[in-house]
């Protein structure tokens, strides 16, 4: 907290508009005083909260596998590559169905983790985005975050992006065996994650 309060204090309401805060949230849950104590500095502040999720559990636990068990995040830095024709394809990864569900563990914890914590912030303002629409609809969603915060929406364009993807979009072209994967997860709550089956995408073991 004395951490917190000291960034606070020292962040400059004139010139910058968000302060970021990472916590390990089990950490701060497991507290009895510190969510509450929490909450009362962010409502004398006046601090607000974005809270940015993904809608699609499967391919955030994608993106957690990959992260931990194929040595790569999600994007490249577009600056390295001087052209379209020297930038890698994204690849794609043999998944371990062990490991995965781990990272879907990893993924749901997190999820309930973040609920938990909203949750008990109280009387703080709060605005949920979805990692999809902030990639599919940025202008809007960028909007929606300039308007939260109060700030200047005349002339809000979408950034020029610094960074490529580097994992496939389509799970059934980031994934190796995704008829094993996908077949595991059948009339299962996360069926409805995976991609249209239709062609290459069909579900089902081979």
């Amino acid at each position: 907290r004395h951490v917190i309060r000291t960034s606070l204090h020292r962040c400059s309401r004139q010139r910058a508009r968000a302060f970021g805060l990472k916590a390990r949230l089990s950490r701060l849950l497991s507290h009895p005083t510190s969510v509450p104590a929490l909450a009362a500095l962010m409502r004398g502040s006046g601090a607000r909260m974005l809270r940015l999720s993904r809608r699609n559990r499967i391919k955030q636990a994608m993106a957690e596998y990959n992260r931990l068990h194929a040595g790569r995040g999600q994007f490249v830095a577009a600056a390295t590559y001087t052209s379209n024709a020297s930038r890698p394809r994204p690849a794609s990864v043999h998944v371990h169905l062990d490991r995965f569900r781990q990272a879907l563990r990893a993924v749901e914890r997190s999820h309930r983790l973040s609920t938990r914590l909203l949750e008990a912030l109280e009387g703080v303002a709060v605005l949920h985005i979805d990692y999809e629409d902030l990639l599919g609809d940025t202008e809007r969603t960028m909007t929606a975050v300039a308007n939260f915060l109060e700030l200047q929406t005349a002339g809000l364009a979408p950034p020029a992006t610094r960074l490529l993807k580097a994992t496939p979009d389509h799970l059934c072209s980031a994934v190796k065996n995704y008829r094993q994967v996908c077949s595991a997860y059948l009339n299962t709550e996360y069926e409805r994650f995976f991609d249209a089956p239709t062609g290459q995408c069909a579900c089902g073991r081979s």
